[in-house]
């Protein structure tokens, strides 16, 4: 929308760590490797982790209906991800980033996506960033909804399958 967003929820990468210090999360989707996901494999890491306060920017102008289009599949490839960590779960203990961890237990609840929505807009003062800052914490909202919603609709499915 034309404005870098400077407030809200930053997006954090991990990405310099020392060879040894811990293992990538378990993914074993065959398709994942299809999307561009800022959201896989994520290194949990033993001890403690540091920040570089230098700004990685994401220039990724290819305007909205790409990011939709992006975000449709992302949030399919996380429903589909959510039921198989859950299956997963049941047999051996998945490792989470305590950010996965939160979002994984509360991912189902009807309050989960008006909760980031405010979190990201108003705690973390999405709102400075003006109209751009609104619709991006809106979006996210709509996402987490959308995933929610996949999630429910897989279950109706696997019961009447």
């Amino acid at each position: 929308m034309g404005k870098k967003l400077r407030h809200g929820l930053p997006q954090r990468k991990l990405a310099c760590f020392k060879i040894g210090a811990g293992e990538y999360e378990r993914i074993d989707e065959v398709r994942w490797s299809n999307l561009d996901m800022e959201i896989l494999e994520h290194p949990i890491l033993e001890g403690e982790v540091g920040y570089i306060n230098a700004p990685i920017e994401h220039r990724d102008y290819r305007g909205l209906a790409r990011f939709l289009e992006r975000h449709i599949d992302y949030a399919k490839w996380e429903a589909a991800r959510y039921e198989a960590l859950i299956r997963i779960s049941k047999d051996e203990r998945v490792k989470y980033t305590g950010r996965q961890a939160f979002k994984y237990r509360h991912l189902q609840k009807f309050w989960f996506p008006a909760f980031y929505f405010l979190y990201t807009y108003i705690v973390r003062c999405g709102f400075l960033d003006g109209k751009p800052g609104y619709h991006y914490a809106s979006y996210k909202k709509w996402y987490f909804l959308t995933v929610g919603n996949l999630i429910r609709e897989q279950k109706t499915d696997n019961r009447t399958s």
